[in-house]
Parts: C-alpha cells; sequence; structure tokens
C-alpha cells in the first residue's frame, strides 16, 4: 500500500466554500476562478487504504455549492436534485476508533448562502451556526490531523 496523503485544502468565493486534495485543481480555482485559499484541514488518503472509504464531491451550478458525502444515497440523491457528480476527492474515515491522529470533520448548511461547510474545529462550526446562519451541524468523517 502506498498510504500516500494529500492536504485536504479549503477555498471559498462569495458563499462557496470548495475542499480539494489536487494542487492542480486549488491553483486554478485561486488564480482563475476568483476562490480566496483559506487553511487546509488535513489529511486524506489519495487512494483507498484499509478502513477508508470515498469522498465525494458534486457541484450545484445554479446555487453555486459543492456538496461532500461519503454516502452513496446522498451522492444519487443530490445527483437528482440539480448537483453534478463530479468524483471522488480521496479517502476518508468514517470513525476514528484505533486510527491515530484521526480527527472529525462536521459539517454545516447554510439555506440563506446556499453552502455547505466544513470544518476540522468544532469552534468554527459553532460559529457558523451562531453568528452565519448555519444549521444542521452534523458530523462528517475523519481525516488525518496536519
Amino acid at each position: 500500500m502506498s498510504h500516500s496523503k494529500g492536504q485536504l485544502l479549503r477555498v471559498v468565493k462569495v458563499q462557496d466554500h470548495a475542499y480539494t486534495a489536487s494542487q492542480q485543481e486549488f491553483t486554478t480555482w485561486t488564480t482563475s476562478q476568483g476562490y480566496i485559499a483559506e487553511r487546509p484541514l488535513g489529511y486524506i488518503f489519495k487512494d483507498q487504504e484499509p478502513g477508508t472509504v470515498p469522498l465525494y464531491t458534486l457541484f450545484n451550478i445554479g446555487a453555486v455549492d459543492h456538496y461532500y458525502t461519503t454516502s452513496e444515497f446522498d451522492r444519487y440523491s443530490f445527483a437528482q436534485n440539480g448537483y453534478t457528480y463530479l468524483g471522488i476527492v480521496g479517502y476518508v474515515y468514517l470513525h476514528s476508533e484505533g486510527i491515530e491522529g484521526a480527527i472529525p470533520v462536521y459539517t454545516s448548511y447554510s439555506p440563506a448562502g446556499r453552502d455547505h461547510f466544513y470544518t476540522e474545529q468544532e469552534e468554527e462550526i459553532n460559529r457558523s451556526l451562531t453568528v452565519f446562519g448555519y444549521r444542521d451541524k452534523k458530523l462528517a468523517f475523519h481525516i488525518l490531523s496536519a
């Protein structure tokens, strides 16, 4: 097994947060698509490793919203509701038990901004709820700490 990891990079444009492990995609977003680089969240695997699952990405051009999920059901459900499936970002853990360095990534959603937000910092996800009007805080998946 290669155990090849990449940083899960985060960018934002207006109210669309987007995430990638591809330096090329990150560079395209920040140099020609108007996204602003934010801090990375941690590390994900580039190839599937034991105990990991795919992290799927979908995009809704009308809402300008990236959505990330480990759920096959959500992947198909969102694709039936205006989102285009873009592929697999990388591989993540669903649980942290027995995984050294695994940290949770939380998600919340802004109905007003039509934005899905992801962060490994519980303080930041709570601020998205109390200050910025996001809702539906959930544990999304686990990644490796930076």
